[in-house]
């Protein structure tokens, strides 16, 4: 009876956004925000997920994934397989994420933003460790209409670095903190140059992907900012 009380539990465990973000009210802030935003539209949203135990799955699943270690001219990490496509069916929390970001984040963040949005978003998972970083890029492929990043690191602390930083030539901003049950977005765009500070301790977790628009006919390629690294902090 215990066993079969506990699968049940654990298969009733579901991830559902924070109501305080599904109002009309909150969509108008998110809306002003977004346009009003430096150096590029981009939020932040904490306590992103309302299910602390799903998220505490999730962490363990991905935990014990197998990673493989990426090394380009562009960023050094660990990075699983694409879970768009292939999410293992004995990690069930992983599924149930990939599916949340497919359906009701993605049509979420359509309805919130005005942006129509298609049925593909890709999904992977990434770990940062000692010295490892995600040079300056714009994120510019295909018709990705907005980039995320979900944060898993658990009771993360600033000497641990990994900070999402967002350039700007004029203004300054903090950097945006890998906090665990944070996502992070932002409008790509020829702006919307971006970098991950240099992983120092322990280690940064988090899913990531793009969510993508019709497609467009062109790319527009701007030259890169003078590299000073700034990102909006936006408390809600």
């Amino acid at each position: 009876m215990c066993s079969q009380l506990a699968v049940r539990s654990f298969t009733e465990l579901e991830p559902s956004i924070n109501p305080n973000y599904l109002s009309d009210s909150y969509a108008y802030h998110f809306q002003q925000t977004l346009k009003d935003s430096k150096p590029f539209p981009h939020f932040s949203l904490t306590n992103f997920i309302d299910n602390e135990e799903f998220v505490q799955m999730v962490r363990s699943e991905l935990l014990n994934m197998e990673y493989s270690l990426v090394t380009t001219d562009l960023y050094s990490n660990y990075q699983t397989f694409d879970i768009e496509s292939s999410p293992p069916p004995y990690l069930p929390s992983i599924v149930k994420l990939r599916d949340f970001f497919k359906t009701k984040v993605r049509e979420w963040l359509s309805s919130i933003s005005g942006v129509e949005l298609t049925t593909r978003v890709s999904i992977v998972s990434t770990i940062y460790e000692h010295t490892q970083i995600l040079l300056p890029h714009d994120d510019q492929l295909d018709n990705r209409a907005f980039a995320y990043v979900y944060y898993l690191t658990p009771q993360w602390k600033p000497n641990y670095g990994g900070e999402l930083a967002l350039f700007d030539n004029v203004n300054n901003y903090p950097r945006r903190e890998p906090l665990s049950n944070s996502l992070a977005l932002f409008r790509v765009s020829p702006a919307s140059w971006h970098m991950v500070k240099e992983k120092c301790d322990f280690f940064r977790l988090s899913v990531h992907g793009w969510f993508y628009e019709p497609k467009v006919t062109s790319i527009l390629r701007l030259p890169p900012p003078a590299r000073n690294p700034l990102l909006n902090s936006v408390k809600v």
